[in-house]
């Protein structure tokens, strides 16, 4: 095809009509010439049969209308190439058939170009034989959308660019070109340049569904490791900032000077500390970790991988201080994704406050209907009242009727009373009267909530009870707790069968004790029994799991001092270089002074006594034996 052809092809609308003015004043050319040229036997063609090779229907059609507006016969010979003197005779009668012509033209440049515009949109996909019916792929629930995963673009879309060029960060971040992407976090122009910090993963296993990874640490990262924890038994954060700086991704360093910032309330670098590690964490996932499918798994109970939890717990909470809700969702369906089964921080008791703040209500209804079957969210506090409270924003918009969401909130109220009274407290709410006078939502509400179940009502309130505040909420929720109490006056079955079930939560796992050693949240830490509160607790890893898996061991002369209990670490605090376990080969009255061996006699007394002490401590136990033998009996059944 030549080149001119090419260009009508491709040309616009205008040239096109152009074209066709052309090729009709040329067809009246060639009728004139026709008798005049010397090869009569070449068959003639119309111009645009060129552009239509490919589609005998519109030549047949564009050929019939010529012959019919010109009143030529079908056979016309094609004649010789166009003459000077031929043009000048006829000219006068090219402007007389353009004019004549010039509708019908215009409706067979029309439908060429209609023609030529589908036949080049189809080209490449012409065979659709094996390709009729498009079936839609099923969507996995907790599937990670990374274009949400960056606090700034969510930024952006609140309160525009100009906001965000206020922050030294955001543009410092713009102008750092790294070799490798991130979906986490960017660097900025003033961190360490990221060199081999001794960090690797490597794939342990594969299943037909899932693939399990495990990071691994080098020699010298296992070096920078000890130290970092004799830095934490001896409480001094300048030795934490020292292992920092000479190893500046060591990630449980940055965690631990993160939470010293944040204490010191420079939240700015205790978000950047937090932002390092997970960029150290990201440049040495496996190529074949994918964050975003949901089908990779990091298991908590290995040692090394509890940074990338802890790491990212941290992170969502800076981003949703931020006020970015929908970076944090994506961000909790990445930490339930890492290890779904055992949910090492409680996900679940918080990813439903996330969806609703970010309005994601159909998220929530899905994941409560693709989970409940094998992980009993409704049986959870926050999950039986967020529900309801999906539904009622949904009902609000006018995507479904108020009748789910009263039924859900209702079921709620039944199985866990005690929240209603903790949500009006919280919301600074005086309680109607008959609701106050009435023993379900108090008294009883009280004594038949056990400790467990205490616990998560309290973690629920604490951090959803701002959802609940609006005018429009608490007049849904007066009208279904007048109901509730008529079917408590009914005597409705439900309210006898979930009496006894509530005590049930007698002691919960202890993932849920280290979710509220972690959250921060005020009053929680009170509801928790004493061997909790009283067990040590490090911010690089928070009550480790008691099937925790160790790649490498401590040496035993970094342990130096270390008792277990709390009395033990204070003495050691206050004397981290004395260690009363060890004995000196050379002791006695020639090595030492006998002022100075009998003041060392006596201190070796003190602390063989205040170990002997410390041994046969035990907590006080609880005086009702009834009480714990229900707890006993409990105890297995909440899973």
């Amino acid at each position: 095809m030549s080149t001119r052809v090419l260009r009508k092809l491709h040309g616009r609308d205008d040239e096109l009509k152009n074209l066709a003015a052309l090729a009709a004043v040329e067809s009246s050319e060639e009728e004139d010439s026709s008798e005049q040229t010397e090869k009569p036997s070449q068959e003639r063609r119309n111009l645009f049969d060129l552009l239509n090779d490919e589609n005998e229907d519109v030549e047949s059609d564009e050929s019939t209308n010529i012959d019919k507006d010109e009143n030529v016969n079908e056979n016309i010979e094609k004649p010789t190439p166009i003459q000077t003197g031929a043009r000048k005779k006829t000219k006068k009668k090219k402007k007389n058939v353009a004019k004549k012509n010039k509708k019908d033209e215009e409706e067979d440049i029309e439908k060429v170009v209609n023609e030529i515009a589908q036949m080049e949109n189809n080209k490449p996909n012409r065979d659709f034989s094996n390709h009729s019916v498009q079936v839609k792929k099923y969507k996995y629930v907790l599937t990670v959308e990374h274009r949400f995963l960056n606090p700034d673009n969510e930024l952006k879309r609140i309160f525009g660019t100009r906001t965000l060029l206020d922050d030294a960060n955001f543009r410092q971040r713009n102008r750092v070109k790294t070799l490798k992407g991130t979906w986490l976090t960017s660097p900025t122009s003033n961190w360490p340049r990221l060199t081999k910090c001794g960090l690797s993963m490597t794939c342990l296993e594969k299943s037909q569904k899932y693939q399990y990874f495990t990071f691994e640490h080098s020699k010298e990262y296992q070096k920078a490791q000890f130290e970092f924890l004799d830095a934490v038994d001896s409480s001094d954060h300048n030795q934490i900032a020292e292992v920092l700086r000479l190893n500046n991704y060591h990630v449980d360093s940055l965690l631990g000077l993160s939470d010293v910032c944040r204490m010191s309330d420079d939240t700015q670098m205790a978000r950047e500390l937090i932002e390092r590690a997970l960029y150290a964490l990201e440049m040495n996932f496996h190529s074949q970790f994918n964050l975003a499918t949901g089908t990779c798994r990091l298991q908590y109970k290995r040692q090394e991988n509890r940074c990338l939890f802890l790491a990212l717990y941290r992170h969502l909470h800076f981003v949703f201080q931020r006020g970015c809700g929908r970076t944090a969702l994506e961000l909790s369906k990445i930490l339930l994704n890492l290890d779904s089964d055992e949910d090492p921080l409680c996900v679940l008791l918080f990813i439903d406050f996330f969806a609703l703040q970010a309005g994601e209500y159909d998220f929530l209804l899905q994941l409560f209907s693709e989970w409940e079957g094998h992980k009993n969210l409704s049986q959870l506090p926050n999950f039986a009242y967020s529900v309801a409270m999906a539904n009622f924003e949904l009902s609000s918009a006018g995507n479904k009727n108020f009748d789910m969401a009263d039924t859900l909130l209702q079921d709620a109220l039944i199985k866990f009373p005690s929240v209603l009274m903790l949500l009006l407290e919280k919301c600074s709410v005086q309680p109607d009267k008959k609701v106050s006078d009435h023993s379900f939502f108090t008294t009883e509400a009280e004594q038949t909530s056990p400790a467990g179940l205490k616990l998560l009502c309290n973690l629920f309130v604490a951090r959803n009870h701002s959802l609940w505040k609006s005018p429009e909420v608490f007049s849904w929720l007066e009208k279904n707790v007048n109901i509730v109490l008529d079917k408590v006056d009914a005597k409705d079955p439900e309210i006898a069968k979930w009496r006894q079930r509530r005590k049930r939560y007698q002691k919960p796992p202890r993932n849920i004790y280290r979710y509220a050693m972690i959250c921060e949240l005020p009053g929680v830490i009170d509801l928790l029994p004493p061997e909790i509160r009283l067990e040590q607790v490090f911010g690089h890893d928070p009550l480790p799991p008691a099937d925790g898996i160790r790649s490498y061991e401590r040496p035993e002369r970094a342990r130096r001092g270390r008792t277990g209990n709390s009395l033990g670490l204070f003495l050691h605090s206050l004397m981290p270089q004395f260690d009363p376990s060890q004995e000196t080969e050379e002791e006695g009255a020639a090595a030492l002074q006998p002022g100075q061996a009998g003041l060392h006699q006596q201190f070796q007394a003190l602390m063989v006594a205040m170990r002997d002490m410390l041994g046969n401590l035990n907590l006080q136990r609880d005086d009702n034996e009834e009480a714990q033998e229900q707890e006993e009996f409990y105890e297995d059944e909440w899973d």
